[in-house]
């Protein structure tokens, strides 16, 4: 395990709970920013999890922080739906009943990681990798689930309204899906193949949805979030975005054909 990645997912979970603070405190406890800053919130969790997982010398700690970053990734899904039938804030309120299904899992996935083996059985200490449980698909379903149908609800919003909302919207949609492809990828559908070198890429990419979500707030007010910013600082979050999406980029480019030309030699 490289310096470079464990460095990358120390600043992602940093930048992660700061931009949480922001929403939940500047919000003013509105519903939509309260359930969004959560949803940030167990982002952070989730790159901090894998973070402190990356470091973890000895079994017992290793399991800890895997089950951990996988809990943290079931409630990411499960607060992210949660969000997107909330926004926008004239959306109708969900009924009790309805707010009680959506968080139901949450207190079964738990007992499910923290008292039993049955979805994460152990860890890879030399790989970094996971061993699964009987049912690791209690990970993987819910995860798809919920968050397929997170993006059908903002979709449909998206193409409801035509004022300031649908701006907003533009920037949700259009940063959070991308991301969600990358980490169904790198920490889904390669952990089946048995490829764990790319996990720490699926909290990275929430940097994109965390830009696009700063622009949106200071140019359309997003969830009535008003906060004033010099066009310096502006520039300067861009620049930072540019130049870690070019350090990555190099870094896989570097690593990927180094592989190639030592296998030539």
């Amino acid at each position: 395990m490289t310096d470079f990645k464990i460095i990358i997912l120390g600043i992602v979970a940093v930048i992660d709970i700061l931009f949480a603070a922001l929403i939940l405190l500047k919000g003013k406890k509105r519903r939509e920013s309260t359930s969004f800053g959560l949803f940030v919130f167990m982002l952070a969790i989730w790159t901090f999890g894998l973070f402190m997982f990356y470091r973890a010398l000895d079994p017992v700690s290793s399991l800890f922080w895997a089950k951990t970053l996988y809990f943290a990734g079931s409630c990411t899904a499960i607060f992210f739906f949660f969000f997107a039938f909330n926004f926008p804030q004239k959306q109708p309120f969900l009924s009790w009943r309805k707010i009680i299904l959506t968080f139901i899992p949450v207190p079964l996935l738990f007992v499910l990681y923290f008292c039993s083996n049955l979805i994460i059985a152990g860890t890879l200490i030399t790989e970094k990798g996971f061993v699964y449980g009987p049912l690791r698909l209690a990970f993987d379903i819910p995860f798809y689930a919920y968050f397929l149908s997170a993006f059908a609800k903002l979709f449909i919003s998206y193409k409801k309204y035509t004022d300031v909302t649908h701006f907003q919207l533009r920037y949700i949609v259009f940063s959070s899906f991308p991301a969600l492809i990358i980490a169904a990828i790198t920490n889904v559908i390669l952990l089946w193949f048995g490829v764990f070198n790319y996990i720490w890429l699926g909290p990275s990419v929430s940097l994109i949805l965390i830009t696009a979500s700063t622009y949106a707030i200071i140019r359309y007010q997003l969830m009535d979030i008003r906060i004033i910013v010099r066009k310096s600082t502006i520039y300067l979050i861009i620049a930072s975005f540019v130049y870690a999406c070019f350090y990555g980029v190099t870094w896989l480019l570097s690593r990927w054909f180094g592989n190639i030309y030592n296998q030539d030699a």
